[in-house]
């Protein structure tokens, strides 16, 4: 036998004896200290810590095939106190607007990491006007996917092209008729300055069923392109959701897309208030109400189905003026999309800017 092996045998010969007394006391002490330790940090019936509930849920498309995409992300959890406040301020905002002249509004805020968002309005319907750029180019950019050069296809600018009277023809950016231009510079012709005639020249070769395929897959209703479109807040930040999680086309392309609508030339909305290097990627949406002889965001039309001009009346609404985007802060990316209508231009635009202010700072540490 070694001498470790003969240093246990003793030593266990020796607590032997103790066994006899010793244990049951030490036994018994050790369960009444455990136990009333036990009973002090016990919570009985102990609701689950807020990270077990606040795990995102994943929203996905229907299975296609052998795959089953990621669309989104949500959280059931209650909103964080910060989405708390800013859904509280950007309320009071509108509020205020209201008292000067703002007839309607719908906003649609979503924090992009923590999958948690709300909506104000979320019954209001507005005229997307040039918001409707977005979806044409996402379907144009789906492409990608399949054919890496599809943004190098041609098209020529025809010279019987329906120009808007507002458009400047002579801007630098403008079309020029009989000249032909790839796919991927009209793309950014329309997401960066707005431009009408790319956005003509790209609606007019793009197939209805790709147009609608885009909505489709987000789990939304394609509008009617042969009517008036109305669209929620919530209905444009889903587009720029699918944009930021680059999951309905090849994340290149979804890249591209952000990269020039975070360029874009229009910086009267939600950029307005904030510092020179901040990165937003939106698009905005301008329509005068009076200009189109309409008392509404709904034309009237007369049995035909031609357009009846009706003159505005004062006291209604003269715009509809809305921007939607994301607006980056290292690693607190957030969607703000706000959809007004109102009397006076000036109050509009001012909810717009309040607004992107109060995102901006929220995001602050």
């Amino acid at each position: 036998m070694g001498r470790q092996t003969q240093r246990i045998a003793k030593n266990t010969g020796r607590r032997s004896f103790a066994w006899d007394w010793q244990t049951p006391v030490v036994l018994a002490a050790g369960v009444l200290i455990g136990g009333l330790i036990a009973h002090a940090i016990a919570v009985p019936n102990a609701p689950p810590t807020p990270a077990a509930q606040s795990v995102p849920v994943l929203v996905r498309a229907p299975v296609a095939g052998l795959t089953h995409p990621i669309l989104s992300c949500k959280n059931a959890a209650p909103l964080t106190p910060g989405l708390t406040t800013l859904e509280r301020q950007i309320t009071a905002v509108l509020d205020q607007a209201r008292a000067r002249g703002l007839t309607r509004a719908g906003a649609y805020v979503a924090d992009l990491e923590a999958c948690q968002s709300f909506s104000i309005g979320v019954d209001q319907r507005f005229h997307p006007a040039s918001m409707l750029k977005l979806p044409i180019a996402m379907a144009w950019l789906r492409r990608v996917g399949t054919d890496p050069s599809a943004l190098q296809q041609p098209l020529t600018y025809e010279v019987s092209a329906p120009i808007d009277p507002r458009e400047d023809a002579a801007a630098p950016e403008a079309l020029h008729p009989g000249q032909a231009y790839t796919i991927e510079v009209l793309l950014k012709h329309m997401l960066v300055d707005s431009r009408n005639d790319a956005k003509w020249l790209l609606g007019k070769h793009l197939p209805p069923e790709q147009f609608d395929a885009v909505w489709r897959d987000l789990g939304l209703t394609p509008p009617d392109m042969t009517r008036d479109v109305t669209l929620s807040a919530k209905e444009i930040g889903t587009l720029f959701e699918a944009l930021y999680d680059g999951t309905t086309m090849a994340p290149q392309a979804a890249e591209l897309a952000l990269k020039w609508l975070s360029v874009a030339s229009w910086k009267d909305g939600l950029v307005a208030q904030l510092p020179a290097d901040a990165v937003v990627a939106h698009k905005y949406g301008r329509r005068e109400l009076q200009a189109a002889g309409l008392p509404s965001d709904i034309a009237q039309r007369d049995t035909a189905g031609k357009r009846v001009e009706v003159a505005a009346r004062p006291g209604e609404p003269a715009i509809q003026l809305s921007d939607c985007g994301i607006l980056y802060r290292p690693g607190r990316p957030i969607l703000v999309c706000l959809m007004t209508e109102g009397r006076d231009e000036a109050v509009v635009t001012e909810a717009l800017q309040t607004v992107g202010k109060l995102v901006w700072n929220s995001q602050a540490d």
